[in-house]
Order: C-alpha cells, then sequence, then structure tokens
C-alpha cells in the first residue's frame, strides 16, 4: 500500500468476485455501486443478465456504459465477474459517468505502476470512496485509510 498525495493505493492477489464473495459486508460500506467493466466489457448495456437487473430493481440505472446499483445488490452482480472487471464505490449516487481513460483493469498493476491522472482527477470531481480492478490480482485506490488498511490485509486467494 502506498499514499500519493491525498490517495492509496495497492495492489493485493484477490479479484473483486472473491472480494464480494468472501467478505459480503463490504459493500456496506458504501451506498452505491458502479460496476464499469465486466470481463473487459465497458458498454454493459448490451449484457442482458444487467438488463434484466434494472428492469426488477427501480434503484438501478445505466450511467452511460455503467450500471449503478444500491451497494447492498452489489453482491447480486458479483456472480457475473470472472476478472478483468472494475467498480467504484460511492456514498451518494454518481452523476456523470467515468471517463474511459480512467481504468483500474489490468494490465495496470498499482504494485509497480504509477497511478494515471485521470483516476486521481475523476475521483476526486465524483466523491468516489474506491475504485477496484481487477484481471491479474486486484488493484484498489482510495481516499479513505481505513479502506485502504482493509483492502491491503485482504488474504491471497
Amino acid at each position: 500500500m502506498k499514499r500519493i498525495n491525498d490517495l492509496i493505493m495497492g495492489w493485493v492477489d484477490t479479484s473483486i468476485g472473491r472480494l464480494l464473495h468472501d467478505s459480503p459486508a463490504f459493500p456496506q460500506q458504501f451506498a452505491f455501486a458502479v460496476i464499469t467493466s465486466i470481463d473487459s466489457t465497458t458498454d454493459l448495456t448490451g449484457m442482458a443478465a444487467l438488463r434484466d437487473i434494472v428492469r426488477r430493481n427501480s434503484q438501478c440505472q445505466f450511467l452511460g456504459g455503467s450500471l449503478v446499483v444500491p451497494a447492498n445488490l452489489a453482491g447480486e452482480v458479483a456472480q457475473l465477474f470472472t476478472g478483468f472487471d472494475e467498480i467504484w464505490w460511492f456514498d451518494q449516487a454518481p452523476k456523470a459517468p467515468k471517463p474511459p481513460e480512467a481504468s483500474l483493469v489490468a494490465p495496470l498493476n498499482l504494485s509497480t505502476e504509477q497511478l494515471p491522472a485521470w483516476i486521481s482527477l475523476w475521483m476526486k470531481e465524483s466523491a468516489c470512496r474506491l475504485g477496484l480492478g481487477d484481471g491479474i490480482g486486484l488493484n484498489f485506490v482510495t481516499p479513505d485509510e481505513t479502506v485502504g488498511r482493509l483492502l491491503d490485509e485482504v488474504p491471497a486467494r
């Protein structure tokens, strides 16, 4: 785990799906989740399973190509996470979509590489509390030291 300016970031040997499976209470720290990538697919509006979630729950909606869900429903989507997934966590529903260049998905590895500037800018502008991206381990970035410490202590898969 390292700190650069106001953000804490790191890499752990796990995945988003595994994290949500092993720690079902984890989403309770947040109000909303924005899913921006599932198996490298970034336009999620074409996924029938996600369109069904939006139809069944009025609190879920598409924002650009991403899916916004109440954090307590993130587990419902977790079964779709197979790697190269990305999810962002908020206290308030975001109003603007994530810029496509702000990505935490592999091959980026925050244990050895720099955080792209787009990510820190967007996180500050959108009041994002946590970003997770996987594929080859799990990248995380957060302004919240408690969340960063919690993720840094996640057991390897």
